[in-house]
Formats: structure tokens, sequence, C-alpha cells
């Protein structure tokens, strides 16, 4: 009877469960039936399709064949699906390859395809006209021991890519250009480490692995081999397209409001011939696809889909498209949504911020701006994806108060948006490292298509719950001057300094750069020297740099400190504080002086804050006018006014002591004769760690004989000095006979005891002055006393007369047979100091008596005191 009526009431609760189960389902099915039509209409198939589409052509970049090709496939596709297309074409500066190759000129003849790496900072990757041509040697990854046996000053090098920086060592080496082979697999890290953040002109190619390996068989076959490299690339100013495409919502009201979904359809790369941008290309692809189920399955908010260009080129194409719809923020355009997809991963993220304008470090409340928007996305649409069987994780990047680490660089499509005032966000992939993104080797078979369905599902179902809603309680208007935002539209111009017509000429097609790694933003100026760049963030503070290039990309000048000319308002740099924003930017034509391997040979890094300090050779003093230095990591260049010798020092920052003293010094003319450039040469100091302890040994050998024919001899210099002249014999034996691991290795080490050894000279000549100083000083009171005590009965003109007539005869004997005054660095200087100490010293006696005599008067008359002219033996009235 018991077991009967358990059963009895199991088959109850069962059945309870049935029933309550079944409502649940009943309710949740009725509200999201058309969200679940968007997740089920998906097809990634033909997401796949348009993925295969866009990677198929070798570039993507906007200026590129294959980005023209792409844009064309999309209008064709959005005019297909939605009609209504509208286009929206701008400028944008790029660096275009024209051409790129290898010829093979001895012993066999052949031409072989090459493609230039990007730009160094504004020089392009050119040769000259009739190309570049040199012996080839194959040095493997870089390394000091690979380059061992081979003439590596003025010959081309070829190498492996996955080499990290070890390719400048070439580059301080003396080589013409380098050539780097395709490699199997690197990372995106490697790739961009082949381009530097100063102009320097050194030309590199990239080449096909088959290519690669056939030019290492010629090499390992004949030992020798001839080429001529021929690249030309310029920055142009090219077209690109915004594509939009509206998609009309079905509720009366509701459709008059737009969420812009957007993704960006160019590729870029540190090869910008060579940008498949595979991976780049998902979130167009998705959004073409979402475009179709969205047609199929209209929502009652209107979707303004836009396809955007130039998103490699500093975000070009959003910020166009927010200056051409800013006043239409938040009224019009509700919300902005924009993707940024990779298949290394099925995590998303959702976040408004990015590296490019870094607003979640600057802009007050921007947590509260975003609540509405984070509880709708975390508590409800990722909860109803969940039921529907979809599994998703998901991180929250609204929320400052979540930091998450990401591989720089980090720039979404809604950063403009945002900055203007909007409300925006990117779904992106997260947790991924994206080891091939901005690099040749983005391709199609890297493209894991399942894990991007759950990412697409979700980003559909958001896109989807966010039209449907009865209401967006969230606030937004354009906003030109905000507090740590705002969008801003700057002009200005590039002027150059004419010394005949004695004012500004506005320079026309010259470059203006504001860095944001890895890319740019680069505009180049019109005929009339005018430039204009959308988009600054209000409240920071820009530095422009400006450069004047010739028609093949070569820097001929830059920035210009100093000089003749009167002042520019908001020169330079600004900070924005004004919606029309505007700045002059002055340049002059000079030359450079690049140096490479930079560091302090006592530590072996290059000292924070370290600096160069230039004079002009002749003088010793500072330039007039003068240019920047560029630095990137171990590399200096420094921009010169043409035809001025100049001296180069570099030192610590801290306790500012030369490291490295440049004079173009040689054993024949142990003063040196400055380097000196012509405008748009770059003077390039080879083997700087040879230079600069050959200076040091120079002028530490020309002081310690100065201080020995004086008499002068300090253990610690010496001893340093006699180390460092063995190691440097030794170093310059291996350098002559190529083996240049032990020759930089005794290099350093030379130029490590030469630094010490100067600054130990340094030293005790600064205690021999102050030994002499201070002996004279010393023995001055004393020539005093002695003076007074056997002249006690002469009068005050003639005692002060034997006093300084002392005085210098002591001085005069140091002067002989003290070597503090020799070695000092200003002899005059010196000499002229201690006589005027003499003279304040004695004048000082006479006042001191002249006001005890005056003391002792008002003494004697006060207390009635019979006064005693012989009293005052020094008096005023004696003298």
């Amino acid at each position: 009877m018991k077991s009967i009526k358990s059963k009895a009431l199991l088959e109850i609760v069962v059945l309870i469960l049935i029933i309550t189960s079944t409502l649940e389902l009943k309710t949740l099915s009725e509200p999201v039936q058309e969200p679940w039509k968007s997740l089920t209409s998906i097809d990634m198939e033909n997401v796949m399709k348009h993925v295969e589409f866009f990677s198929s052509f070798e570039s993507r970049m906007t200026g590129y064949p294959g980005f023209y090709k792409a844009y064309e496939y999309i209008v064709y596709e959005l005019n297909r699906t939605l009609g209504n297309v509208t286009i929206e074409e701008f400028e944008v500066t790029a660096p275009i390859q024209h051409f790129a190759e290898i010829i093979v000129e001895s012993p066999e003849h052949k031409v072989l395809n090459a493609y230039a790496f990007w730009p160094n900072l504004a020089e392009s990757c050119s040769t000259p006209e009739d190309g570049l041509k040199g012996p080839l040697y194959y040095v493997g990854y870089g390394t000091l021991p690979e380059m061992d046996g081979k003439p590596i000053d003025g010959s081309i090098v070829l190498m492996e890519l996955n080499n990290r920086w070890f390719w400048r060592i070439a580059l301080n080496m003396g080589a013409k250009a380098a050539i780097f082979i395709e490699p199997e697999d690197s990372f995106r890290g490697d790739f961009w480490a082949k381009a530097l953040q100063i102009p320097i002109d050194f030309p590199r190619l990239y080449v096909r692995k088959e290519d690669g390996d056939y030019l290492k068989n010629l090499i390992e076959k004949y030992g020798n081999l001839t080429v001529t490299l021929k690249s030309y690339m310029t920055w142009d100013k090219v077209k690109a397209y915004n594509i939009l495409a509206e998609l009309k919502g079905t509720d009366p009201e509701l459709s008059k409001e737009y969420i812009v979904f957007a993704a960006y359809y160019d590729s870029l790369s540190i090869v910008p011939a060579l940008a498949p941008g595979a991976s780049e290309s998902l979130g167009i692809s998705l959004l073409l696809e979402l475009a179709r189920v969205f047609k199929e399955n209209p929502p009652k908010r209107s979707i303004l889909f836009v396809a955007l260009g130039g998103h490699g080129l500093g975000l070009a194409g959003a910020r166009e498209f927010v200056w051409r719809h800013f006043q239409e923020i938040g009224e019009k355009y509700k919300m902005l949504i924009s993707l940024d997809l990779s298949t290394e991963s099925s995590d998303l993220a959702v976040q408004f911020y990015g590296g490019f304008y870094a607003l979640h470090t600057t802009v007050p409340g921007y947590e509260t701006k975003f609540q509405w928007l984070r509880d709708k996305i975390f508590n409800e649409y990722l909860k109803l994806y969940r039921t529907y069987g979809g599994e998703i994780r998901l991180f929250d990047s609204l929320s400052l108060t979540n930091v998450y680490y990401e591989p720089v660089p980090l720039y979404v499509d809604s950063e403009p948006f945002v900055l203007a005032g909007g409300i925006g966000f990117t779904l992106r992939t997260f947790n991924v490292f994206r080891r091939h993104l901005f690099t040749p080797l983005d391709r199609l078979e890297d493209i894991e298509i399942d894990r991007l369905k759950p990412q697409a599902e979700f980003i559909a179902l958001t896109l989807r719950m966010l039209c449907e809603e009865p209401t967006l309680a969230v606030y937004s208007k354009p906003t030109a001057i905000g507090v740590g935002y705002g969008f801003v539209t700057l002009s200005g111009y590039v002027q150059e300094y004419n010394l005949t017509k004695g004012w500004y000429q506005k320079v026309p097609n010259a470059l203006v750069q504001l860095p944001f790694w890895p890319t740019l933003i680069v505009e180049k100026t019109d005929e009339n020297g005018y430039f204009q760049v959308k988009g600054l963030r209000a409240g920071a503070y820009y530095w422009f740099n400006g450069f004047i290039v010739d028609r093949y990309g070569h820097v001929l000048g830059t920035n210009e400190y100093g000089g003749f000319a009167p002042p520019l308002p908001n020169l330079f740099g600004i900070t924005i504080y004004r919606p029309d924003a505007f700045v002059n930017i002055k340049v002059f034509r000079c030359g450079s002086i690049h140096i490479s391997y930079v560091v302090d040979p006592r530590t072996f890094y290059t000292p924070y804050g370290s600096y160069t300090v230039l004079n002009n050779f002749k003088t010793h003093v500072t330039l007039i006018t003068y240019g920047p230095v560029y630095t990137d990591g171990f590399d200096f260049q420094i921009f010169i006014p043409p035809d001025t010798p100049v001296e180069v020092f570099l030192r610590t920052g801290g306790s500012q002591e030369n490291y490295a003293i440049l004079l173009n010094i040689t054993e024949s003319n142990k003063d040196g004769t400055g380097y000196s450039v012509q405008p748009g040469e770059v003077l390039r100091i080879k083997n700087l760690v040879l230079e600069a302890s050959k200076s040091f040994y120079i002028l530490d050998e020309e002081r310690l004989n100065n201080l020995h024919s004086f008499y002068a001899f300090s253990i610690r210099p010496e001893e340093y000095h006699r180390q460092a002249e063995d190691m440097l014999q030794e170093a310059y034996r291996a350098f002559n006979n190529m083996r240049y691991s032990e020759a930089y290795c005794k290099a350093v080490h030379a130029w490590c005891l030469e630094a010490y050894a100067y600054s130990a000279i340094k030293d005790f000549i600064v205690d021999l002055a102050y030994d002499a100083s201070l002996t004279y000083i010393f023995t001055l009171p004393l020539i005093i006393m002695v003076t007074m005590g056997f002249l006690r009965r002469s009068r005050g003109l003639k005692i002060l007369t034997v006093q300084l007539m002392f005085s210098l005869f002591f001085m005069a004997v140091l002067y002989l047979y003290s070597p503090g005054f020799h070695v000092a660095t200003n002899i005059y200087v010196m000499l002229g100091s201690l006589f005027i100490i003499t003279l304040v010293v004695l004048v000082l006696i006479v006042l001191w008596r002249e006001f005890s005599t005056a003391l002792s008067f008002i003494r004697r008359k006060f207390l009635r005191i019979p006064y005693d002219e012989r009293d005052a033996r020094l008096g005023v009235k004696e003298l």
C-alpha cells in the first residue's frame, strides 16, 4: 500500500514538472520567435563564400586593385539584397607600391617579383631610378656569427624574416638594402619589426619562399651573386568609399530610428602589396549575410548597413562617416555596432573603447552611459541565446572595472562614433593573439568557420533584439567639445621660410603625420600647402610631423626648430579646445645623420631619458636652426641644416654623462672635422661601437699625453685606457678579417673601458683644477698676514701693493709648476677668476679696516676716549 502511494505521488510530481516546462517553453517561444528566425537563417556557407572572394586578392589595402574589386562586389551584393545603396567617396593618403623587382645580374640572369615593406615613418621603400646594385649575401637570421666572413658594408643582404630586430645589425654595418624571405609561419610582431619609426632610407623587400630559395641556391652554388633592386613606392592620395545600404523597419514610429551596423572591407599589411586579410574579411562577410537575413525578416527599427573603407589607415572610413553624419547622431542614428572578428576563438567581447582614442582613460561617466546596454546584453540577450541552446563566452568590456589584456594595436570602428557623443560598441572576438593579422600570412587556410558560427548567431540576436526594443534607453547627442571627448576637425598649413622673400611660403604635396602605431594618420597637402584631419579628440594634445618629400617618396626636409624666421601661431603642436582647431607646421630642407645601435656600453641599453646634444662644430654652441631627433629603440636619426658641420654628444638622462662623442676624428686629424650633409642626404655612421670607441680612444690618448707633459698621472684612467687600447686593436683586426662577432664583442668592451677612462680623466682634470685653485685661495690669507706682519709700520697703500704683488707672484709660480692651470678647460677664465678673488679679498680687508676704524671712532666718542689717528693705518683717508 505504501509503495502504491509513493508511486502515485511520483507520477503526480512528474506530471507537474512536464506541465511547468511546457508552459515555460510556450511562454518563451512567443516573444523570441523572430530572433530565432534570424539565428536559423544564417548560412555559414554564404559567409565562407564571401571570405573566399575577399581573400583571393593579393591586397585589399586601400588604393590597391583588390580594394576596388571588393568595393564593386559589396555594392553588387547589397544592391541585390537591399537595393537603395549610397556611396560616400573620400580621399586618403596611402603608401602605394608601383613596382618592385629583383634582377639577378650574374652569374645567371632572371627577374623576380618582390614586394616593398611599409615606409620607415615617411621615407618610402623606393630605390634610385636606375636601381640599387650590389653583391648579394645570405646571412640567415641576421646574427653576427652568420655574417662572419661576408663583406656586409656596401652589400645587399638576404635573410630569413623571423629574425626579430637582428636585421638592424646589417643596417648598422653599412648594408645597402635587405631582402626578407617569406616564412612558413610567423607572427605579426616579427613582421612589424621590419619597419622603423625613423625616416631612414633603407630599402627592404619581401620575396616569396620559392624565390628566396632560388636566391639561396644560387649563392650556395656560385658563392658570388650580383643583383639590382628596383622599387618604386610613394605616398599618394587615393579614392576610398563608404558603402551605405538602408533596411527600413516595419514599425511606423520605430522605423524613424536607425541602428548603424558597420564593418570594414579593406585590409592592412606591413607589406602593403601583400595584404590578403582573410581574417579581416570576416566582419564584412558576416555583414553581407546578415543583410540578407534581416531583409527576409525585417525588424521594427531601421538598420543602416555600412561597409567602411580605409580602416587600416587610421580608421579613415569610420571618421569620414561620423564627419558626414555628425548632426544625425542621437536623433536619427541611435546606436552604432561594428564588427572585428577572428576564428582563432569563439569568445566574444562587447566593448566601446579601443586604443585609437583611449576614451576609457579620459572620459568620465561612461559606465553609467552604457549601463542600460550592458544590462540588456548580459542579463537578457545572453540568457535568451543560451535558452536556444547556444554556447558562447561573452566578456564585458563596456565596464571599466573589467580590464582585460588585449594584443595591440586595438583599433575599432565604433571609436569615432563614441568620440562624437554617440552610443557605439564593437563586437569583437576575444582571447585571441591574432598572430597573422596585418601580415601577408593572413590567408584563407587559417579560417575555421565553425568558430565563427556562435559569434554570428549572438551578433544577429543582439542586433535583432535591439531593433525590437520599444525604447532604446540611451542618450546621445553630437558633441564637438566635451569633457575628455568630442569630435574635432583640424586644419593647417605646411610652410617653409623663404630667406629671399623674408617670409613663409606654402609647401605643396608635403606629408603631415600623426603617430598612431602601427599605422599613422597621414595627410598630403594640396597645391596650396593646406591639409585637414577629421576626427581628433577634443582636449587632447597632438604633435604633427611635417615632411618635404620628392616624387620617389624620399624625405628632403622635416620640422624646423629655431631659425631666423618669425614665430607662427600654434606651431607643430596644439591642445584641441576649439571645434575649428588650426595648426602651422614649419619645415626646412635639410639632411640627416643616422646612428644605429645606440646603447650605453656600460649598461648595454639605451639609458632612460637618453638624449643628443648637437653643436656647431666650429663654434661649439647650439645650432641656430635644426631639426628633430627621431628615435626608434637603438636607432637615432638627427636632422641638421645642410653644409653645417656638427658635433654629436650622446648623453644619459640622469647623470648627463657622455657615453659617445662623435666628432669625425681620425688619427691624422685628432681635432675632428664634424659631420656635414647635403639637402636630402642621409649620412650613416656605421659601426657605432667602433666609431665611438675610436673617438674616445683618440680623445683620451691626447688628454693623457697632455697630463703626462705636466707630470700628472692617475692610475685609474691609465689602466682603463691601456686595456681599451689592446681591445680596440684586436677589434679592428677582427673587423678587417670579417670576424664580426669577435670584433663587436671586443669593440663594445673597448668602448666601455674608454667611456670609463673619459669620465675618470675628466674627474682627474677637475681635481687638478680644484687643487690649483684651492692651493692659491688657502695661501692668500697667509700672504696677507705675512706682509702685514713684516710691514706693520708701513702705510696702507704700500701694504696693499705688496700683497697684490706677492699674490700675483705666487699665482705665476702655480701657473708654471701646477698642471691644474694647463689642463683646465679654459685657463684664462681660471686665471681671471683667481685674480678677481685676490682683488675681492684685498678690498674686503680694506672695507673691514675702514669699518673697524669707524666703529672705534664711535666707541671712543661715546666713551670719551681720546682718538689716535695711528689706529687707522689702512683707512680710506690714508689710501
